[in-house]
C-alpha cells in the first residue's frame, strides 16, 4: 500500500467514527469550533503581523534560527502524538470496545488534542504573536474542555476501567519512557 492509499484508508476510517460501536463519541460541536478557532488564529497571527507588529519586539532576542528549531522539535511530537494516536483508534474497528492502552495512549491520555496543541504553539514558536500567544492559551483551554467532555462519555462507556487508565495515564504532560539496554 503506497503513502497516498494509506492517507486514504485512515481517511475512510475516519469519516465512519460517528457510527463506531468502539468509539465513545464527541462533543457534538467541537469540530465546527475547533475549525472556527483555527480560522481565527490565524487571522489573529496575519493581523498581528500586519499591524500591530508584536513580534518585532520579541525578535530581536529570539534569532530565527532557534524559532526555526524550537518550531521543528514541537511538530515532531504533535505530529507523533496525532498521527499515532488517530492510527490507534481509527485504523480497526474493534468488535469489542475497550480501552486503549496501547502506543501513544500509554504516555497520555488524548494524544490527538495534545498534538493539535503543539501545532498551535509551534506556529506561536515562529511567529512570536502575542496575538497568537494569546489565542493559543484560549484554544489550549478549548482542548481541555473537550477533553474533559470526552473522558465523561468514557466513564458512561467503560467505567471503572476508564477510571483506572486515568489514574494510570497522565491527561497531558506524556510519560516518556527512557529505554534500558536491554530494549
Amino acid at each position: 500500500m503506497n503513502h497516498l492509499q494509506k492517507v486514504q484508508y485512515y481517511l475512510e476510517k475516519f469519516a465512519e467514527h460517528e457510527h463506531r460501536p468502539d468509539v465513545a463519541g464527541e462533543h457534538p460541536l467541537g469540530d465546527l469550533v475547533q475549525g472556527i478557532l483555527l480560522l481565527v488564529f490565524m487571522a489573529g497571527i496575519l493581523i498581528d503581523r500586519l499591524l500591530f507588529k508584536t513580534n518585532a519586539v520579541l525578535s530581536h532576542y529570539i534569532p530565527l534560527w532557534v524559532r526555526i528549531v524550537a518550531t521543528g522539535v514541537l511538530l515532531g511530537f504533535a505530529w507523533k502524538y496525532a498521527v499515532s494516536g488517530l492510527r490507534t483508534v481509527f485504523g480497526e474497528i474493534r468488535e469489542q470496545p475497550f480501552v486503549i492502552r496501547e502506543n501513544v495512549f500509554a504516555e497520555t491520555r488524548h494524544p490527538v488534542y495534545l498534538g493539535a496543541i503543539l501545532m498551535y504553539l509551534a506556529a506561536v514558536a515562529l511567529s512570536l504573536s502575542l496575538i497568537g500567544a494569546a489565542l493559543w492559551i484560549v484554544i489550549a483551554l478549548y482542548y481541555h474542555y473537550l477533553a474533559r467532555y470526552e473522558e465523561g462519555l468514557l466513564i458512561r462507556k467503560f467505567g471503572e476501567d476508564y477510571r483506572k487508565y486515568m489514574q494510570q495515564v497522565p491527561m497531558w504532560l506524556p510519560i516518556l519512557k527512557v529505554p534500558t539496554r536491554g530494549e
